[in-house]
């Protein structure tokens, strides 16, 4: 069978792909193992399989991540004074002790309000005193730019239609009974400050 000859442009290339592999096994093998050029220049001193080990040994002690990683921790460690970050205890303590004044603060005010609302919603109570016990609740909202903790707006538009259902202000009767009316007003600038503490417009624009 006749030999089949390659075109000579084809051959050439060949070659040099050739050589460029052999090119780049040289430059690995002289960057990565120059610690054992030494035991690669006698042959006689080790095996091939010995070589082959410490040139593997020799690759991997380029690559340690873990190691250098714990090291510089142990630098930054050193360096930094994590003590001086710290706040003196003159400062700690009056910081605790100003979270449990207002912790208490924070309970009388929601009593407060819930006693203004208990004593809205009481039966036989006058118009003039639900009026003037909406308008403290709105003071004191924006006094305070929020609700009480454990108060929340729908806990006070469900209790003030309670009370308006049980006295009768409600649908036409909010325009027509004066009484009413004056509820009504009062009622409607105490959801406005509610809404301007908690800016109800941006959440409304999302």
């Amino acid at each position: 069978m006749a030999m089949q000859l390659l075109p000579r442009s084809q051959e050439r290339r060949s070659r040099r792909r050739g050589i460029a592999m052999l090119a780049g096994l040289a430059l690995v093998s002289a960057v990565a193992l120059s610690p054992l050029a030494a035991a690669f220049a006698s042959p006689s001193s080790a095996s091939r399989r010995s070589l082959g080990a410490a040139a593997v040994a020799a690759v991997l002690t380029f690559v340690k991540p873990q190691e250098a990683l714990a090291q510089s921790a142990n630098i930054a460690s050193k360096d930094l004074d994590v003590e001086g970050f710290q706040d003196p205890p003159e400062v700690v303590e009056a910081r605790t002790k100003a979270l449990a004044l207002e912790r208490i603060r924070q309970d009388e005010l929601y009593k407060e309000f819930r006693g203004w609302f208990a004593e809205f919603a009481k039966d036989g109570q006058t118009f003039d005193l639900r009026v003037e016990l909406l308008t403290r609740m709105q003071k004191q909202i924006l006094a305070e730019r929020t609700l009480p903790q454990g108060v929340t707006r729908t806990d006070v538009v469900k209790g003030v239609k309670a009370v308006k259902f049980n006295i009768g202000c409600i649908k036409a009767k909010t325009k027509s009974d004066e009484d009413c009316k004056r509820l009504e007003k009062a009622f409607n600038k105490m959801l406005a400050a509610i809404d301007k503490v908690y800016d109800r417009s941006l959440v409304s624009a999302r």
